[in-house]
């Protein structure tokens, strides 16, 4: 018995959590070293006034209905408050305790979560500086568009009007070729619009759906591209048929990905792409295998998803669909990866978090 005593003893003593013992008086009857530690007050002093007298102010009303509970016979789990130490510290503890015993009093154990609350606040700071941010360069790049909207189409207008006119042929290739730079920097101008309405677009309809429907959607939409190239599409969704997710993101994924495989074919083979499902961890992965003219990948490494990037002189290729399919991954907590070899084809990996 006496050795049990002194474990006890040892483990009020020492644990790092502060413990007490308290009555329905509303005082400390017993309290371990943590509690003179961490709010700078004597022993004498916490247990010679009511415990409430240590509480925040804004804390003391739901702290007192905790106690009525108590008394009432409930017990204590996860209740948080905070303390005010003896030099204006406040200190957050996060409560379990026992309901009121035979003898009228309560056991208790309380964790210091200062720290963490404070890193919780601080990242709450953090994450609203970060929100006023985006709006701000957000805001920005919509006025910026939407004034280039103006210009570019009076350049457009202009060019076609001063081809229309008798030039001589110098001239004429001069006013080509400001067409030219017009239609780039229009196109331009649409993709940076659209990549804009990815990161803006925050409600997005979340439901669930098909990947098998989805994916035959874009199919259908490529038919012409993919009879043409004489491509052949192997789907797989047996080992994860349906998820939660945009369908608009998810439609626009297959069809990024598919059109992307079919552009950069290789010459040597006809197109063979291959899309399945799995489950990894808590995600959902989708596979695009392809056997194209493939990608050097550590050269390229940092461009791939880049916006407006191209890397094999492809006279079709914008460099917008990677910088989209990406977006949209992200925007919703996914990620996507590639693995590719020149001439030996793709693998473009997206974890889904559905």
């Amino acid at each position: 018995m006496h050795t049990t005593t002194l474990h006890y003893k040892n483990l009020f003593e020492l644990s790092q959590d502060l413990i007490v013992i308290a009555g329905l008086d509303g005082f400390f009857k017993k309290i371990n070293p943590q509690w003179t530690k961490k709010l700078g007050y004597s022993e004498r002093e916490l247990l010679s006034v009511p415990f409430i007298e240590f509480v925040h102010p804004d804390d003391k009303e739901k702290t007192a209905e905790i106690v009525k509970q108590q008394i009432e016979g409930l017990s204590v789990h996860q209740f948080s408050n905070r303390y005010i130490g003896k030099q204006g510290q406040v200190v957050w503890l996060e409560w379990n305790s026992t309901t009121v015993d035979s003898t009228g009093t309560v056991f208790a154990i309380a964790r210091d979560k200062t720290l963490t609350k404070e890193q919780e606040h601080e990242k709450k700071l953090i994450l609203k500086e970060l929100k006023a941010k985006n709006k701000q360069l957000r805001d920005y790049a919509n006025i910026t568009s939407h004034d280039l909207r103006s210009p570019i189409a009076n350049i457009f207008t202009l060019s076609k009007f001063l081809k229309d006119s008798r030039l001589r042929k110098d001239q004429q290739e001069y006013a080509n070729l400001i067409q030219n730079c017009a239609e780039t920097l229009n196109s331009t101008l649409e993709d940076l619009i659209n990549a804009l309405k990815i990161n803006q677009n925050t409600d997005l309809k979340i439901k669930y759906i098909s990947l098998e429907k989805t994916c035959n959607k874009a199919i259908q939409e490529l038919s012409d591209l993919i009879t043409s190239n004489n491509a052949r599409i192997y789907t797989n969704f047996n080992k994860i048929g349906t998820i939660e997710y945009s369908e608009t993101y998810m439609y626009n994924i297959f069809l990024n990905l598919i059109s992307n495989a079919l552009k950069y074919r290789s010459t040597e083979r006809a197109p063979v792409i291959h899309i399945e499902s799995r489950k990894k961890n808590d995600a959902v992965q989708l596979i695009f295998t392809d056997n194209g003219s493939g990608i050097d990948v550590e050269k390229h490494r940092n461009k791939i998803f880049g916006f407006r990037k191209t890397f094999h002189g492809n006279p079709d290729a914008k460099g917008f669909g990677l910088f989209m399919t990406k977006s949209q991954v992200e925007a919703l907590n996914g990620k996507i990866t590639i693995h590719s070899e020149p001439e030996k084809g793709t693998i473009f990996t997206i974890d889904i978090v559905s």
